[in-house]
């Protein structure tokens, strides 16, 4: 009992802890990405903390003490071992910084954003009883949220009209996509399955004003304001299938989400405003006003596969997955953008310096050391030349508990680090690149939280 309660308030203490950081860096934040303009948003990176140390490698990759937020069939919540058996919920929550350095390829001017978000909350639950793990038979739900896209940019053009004036354009944007999900996830023996339902939001908003730049004379300002939101259900299944070997041990995933329609409602108005002393806008007149625009955003298939290889004294696991995206599918009401089918290819290792069963006597040889990369293509494409999207990656999975728990598979709570560097863009084109650099960190918790305790 001392042990659960020790780790009940190291866990209250590092929950609070991430709340206070991430709210102190959002106070700060300033993010810009011109890229989340098109379509409805910059695509966040949907994976584990765990997965984005080692690339993002996650289609054959599975955890007794950590979410799969890719494959739907590696959350049935089981260590492998029916002798260690013990059912325990599982509660997951990541947050990450981004920063990034935006560059032109023909303007030696840069710009610096940060960003802190929270990256995932994830809750499971099994439902397998003692029978059923001694079979090799696991069964478990879980829910949670998750952000899908996020819109934040805002850019200020001024250039001359031939024959007119000077004119000053600000394009400004808000908003994102957001899913809560619910799934579920079934082992038989050496296969596993899962579906995972989730429920998409959310909202695009739109502010540009473009006014003329002149000494002697004032110009009202042309200004046009939309707002879009949009909301739908999507699917993704996925399966998992190990392969014992003499070596180690060899699963195989894959998982794939389905081509789905966002339903979407978009209100905009052109107007002339002035601005005020105190820089408050003005309305002066209302040129158009269009109201409940129902539409559909079809958003397309993705699909990955992969393995990993884990050894059998369960120390070195690497893998590969490849992923594809039908980008040249997504059209907003119908309208074509600026989007391209997409590829990615992640790798990634993860190192344990104790080998399986033998004690752990020093807190060094408890942590998982991570390291990994992903190379692709950007589903944004405006010029001939396709962007480029690649980090390198590294982490580590810091236990919170006693050896003693983690060893027992018993109420255990590990931090999870990362660190993603690397770019998007192509040195190629005048349009702008970015160096990325994200720090990424969450918690796991996973104990046996609503057992009842019985005393002899």
């Amino acid at each position: 009992m001392h042990s659960v309660c020790s780790i009940t308030k190291g866990c209250k203490k590092i929950a609070t802890l991430l709340v206070v950081v991430c709210s102190a860096f959002s106070t700060y934040a300033q993010e810009n990405s011109p890229y989340s303009r098109y379509g409805i948003g910059d695509g966040v990176i949907n994976r584990h903390i765990i997965n984005r140390g080692m690339g993002g490698v996650s289609a054959g990759y599975q955890s007794w003490n950590s979410a799969n937020l890719v494959n739907p069939a590696a959350n049935y919540l089981s260590n492998r071992s029916a002798k260690l058996f013990n059912p325990f919920v599982l509660f997951d929550v990541g947050a990450e910084v981004d920063m990034r350095n935006l560059k032109s390829n023909i303007s030696p001017e840069k710009y610096r954003a940060i960003n802190t978000t929270i990256s995932y909350l994830h809750f499971g639950f099994p439902v397998t009883s003692t029978k059923m793990a001694a079979k090799n038979k696991f069964w478990a739900f879980n829910f949670g949220l998750k952000p899908i896209t996020r819109i934040a940019y805002k850019i200020d053009n001024r250039n001359r009209l031939p024959g007119i004036d000077s004119v000053q354009t600000v394009y400004e944007g808000s908003g994102g996509l957001n899913q809560a999900y619910i799934g579920t996830a079934v082992r038989l023996k050496n296969l596993s399955f899962g579906l995972s339902m989730g429920y998409e939001f959310g909202n695009k908003t739109i502010n540009n004003k473009r006014g003329f730049i002149n000494d002697s004379l004032v110009y009202y300002i042309a200004s046009y304001e939309e707002k879009t939101t949009f909301n739908g259900l999507s699917f993704t299944g996925g399966l998992q299938y190990d392969i014992p070997m003499n070596s180690g041990l060899l699963k195989l995933g894959a998982y794939g989400t389905f081509a789905h329609n966002l339903k979407a409602n978009r209100n905009a108005v052109v107007k002339t405003v002035e601005i005020g002393f105190s820089g408050e806008e003005i309305p002066v007149d209302t040129v158009k006003i269009s109201d409940d625009e129902k539409g559909d955003i079809k958003y397309p298939l993705t699909w990955g596969a992969g393995f990993t290889f884990q050894d059998k004294n369960e120390q070195w696991l690497f893998g590969i997955d490849y992923e594809q995206t039908r980008w040249d599918d997504f059209r907003v009401y119908d309208e074509v953008e600026p989007t391209q089918n997409t590829y990615m290819i992640r790798a990634g290792v993860q190192y344990f310096p104790t080998k399986k069963d033998v004690p752990i006597t020093k807190y060094g040889k408890s942590i998982k050391y991570r390291l990994g990369f992903y190379y692709g293509t950007d589903a944004i494409r405006l010029t001939d030349n396709a962007r480029k999207d690649y980090a390198v990656t590294f982490g580590a999975g810091l236990p919170l508990s006693s050896p003693k728990s983690v060893r027992s598979f018993s109420n255990i709570a590990v931090l999870n680090t990362s660190v993603e560097i690397g770019g998007r863009g192509n040195k190629n084109t005048g349009a702008i690149r970015e160096s990325l650099m994200r720090f990424n960190v969450g918690v796991s918790f996973s104990g046996n939280w609503f057992q009842k305790r019985k005393y002899f």
